[in-house]
């Protein structure tokens, strides 16, 4: 790998220049993200039906790192052992784990900021009215 910044941009066939539906094996907190983040792909013009998997697996890294978050913010990040012993709690590491997930896909989306400049991706000006009238330029 060169390190140098891709010129080539990849163009999605006409044919593929849908949003696509989420697929039916993720959860309710996998969907609300799909649906958040396949728009925002979809107006950047890099998203096609060839990312579902892709787009499936950082929403399912998302909505396990949000449950996990949740169970580490109910039980603590450090637990004692048998022996009284303080460890971190096993679910701080597979929430850590989701978190590494979450991030590889992300990457490979162009989520991140980072992934963004290396994919070469502007931020599209938003249409919003509001903005406009108060001469705010607002990205989406």
């Amino acid at each position: 790998m060169s390190g140098r910044p891709n010129k080539i941009k990849p163009v999605p066939v006409k044919s593929d220049l849908i949003v696509p539906p989420p697929p039916e094996s993720l959860d309710e907190i996998a969907v609300v993200e799909w649906h958040r983040v396949s728009q925002k792909l979809f107006e950047l013009g890099v998203l096609s039906d060839l990312d579902v998997s892709v787009i499936a697996g950082y929403c399912e890294a998302w909505s396990e790192f949000v449950r996990l978050s949740l169970m580490v913010k109910k039980v603590g990040p450090v637990t004692k052992t048998d022996k009284g012993n303080w460890i971190q709690h096993p679910v701080l590491g597979v929430k850590n784990h989701a978190a590494e997930r979450m991030l590889r896909f992300a990457a490979q989306l162009g989520i991140t900021p980072v992934a963004r400049e290396k994919l070469n991706i502007k931020p599209v000006e938003s249409d919003d009215s509001f903005a406009k009238f108060a001469g705010l330029k607002v990205m989406k």
